[in-house]
Order: structure tokens, then sequence, then C-alpha cells
């Protein structure tokens, strides 16, 4: 009796496994240039039957029972999106879909130190709350190749001290 019902239930699973349809399609952006490793889900009644990430020319690949689904698309450098698709039994299907670019504003970056001492292999930069002392990165100024060491508030007394 148990291998009767272990043997219909692996058939079930067979069956809806080959009932399953692929669902293809790319990803891009509103210019028309691919997004790789975006997100993407099939959604059913708001569960999900269906998920990937696209490679690294924007494309994905999913597996779907035939029937009506939301697919949603998400990344980080750009707003989420969701269309409305529909897996059709015995008809492999490939879309383009588009994301719209997030638009994100950076203010200045104010970086202050109250002073910077050189060592033979590394700078050490002791940090203040003094605006006067700011250094602007905005000005095209960096320390490039260096490495900046935090310094605790010990280490800046003594180094006041020295001075």
């Amino acid at each position: 009796m148990e291998r009767i019902i272990l043997s219909l239930f692996g058939l079930i699973v067979i069956c809806q496994v080959h009932a399953a349809q692929p669902f293809a399609g790319m990803v891009t952006d509103t210019n028309g240039h691919s997004i790789s490793y975006a997100t993407v889900v099939l959604l059913h009644d708001g569960a999900q039957a269906a998920g990937a990430t696209t490679d690294s020319l924007g494309h994905f690949i999913l597996s779907a029972l035939p029937g009506t689904y939301t697919l949603q698309l998400r990344h980080l450098s750009y707003l989420p999106a969701e269309y409305a698709v529909t897996v059709r039994k015995s008809v492999p299907s490939s879309e383009v879909f588009r994301m719209n670019d997030l638009q994100v504003e950076v203010k200045e970056i104010v970086v202050s130190a109250s002073s910077i001492i050189r060592k033979a292999d590394r700078f050490v930069v002791t940090v203040s709350r003094n605006p006067s002392l700011a250094y602007n990165f905005s000005a095209g100024k960096s320390f490039k190749n260096k490495q900046l060491e935090r310094v605790s508030t010990e280490q800046r007394n003594r180094l006041k001290r020295e001075e």
C-alpha cells in the first residue's frame, strides 16, 4: 500500500514538473542597456511562484505553470517595476522588460581633520568636529593610494601633547 501511495505521489510531482513552462526575458534600462544581476520574481495571487537573477547580459529564465502572473523587477540602481505577464502552455516566450533609473542626489561631502601626521607607511588623521578645519573632497583633493588610520581619543590626546 505504501509503495502505491509513494508511486502516485512521485507521478504527480513528475507531471507537475513537466507541466511547468519556461518563461525567459531580458531586463534593460530606458536606454536599452542590459541590467545585470537584477532580481526577477513571478507572483501568483501575491505568492512567489518562481524567482531568478539576471545574468551579466540582463537575461533570465523562469519556470512556471501556465497562467497569469505579476513579474516584479528589483535592482539597487533602478526603481522597482511590475508587469502583468502570461505564461502559455507549449509557447516559449521571451520579452524585454524596462526599468527606470533611480534618481539620487548626493550633497557635498565634507571630512574634517584636526591634524594629519605622515608616518613612513601611512597617514594618520585625527578627526575633529571643528568645521573650520574641514577638508573638501569636492575640490578635487584626495589621498590617493594612502591608508587613513582611525585614531582613538587617547591617541589624539597623546599626539596633541607631542605637538
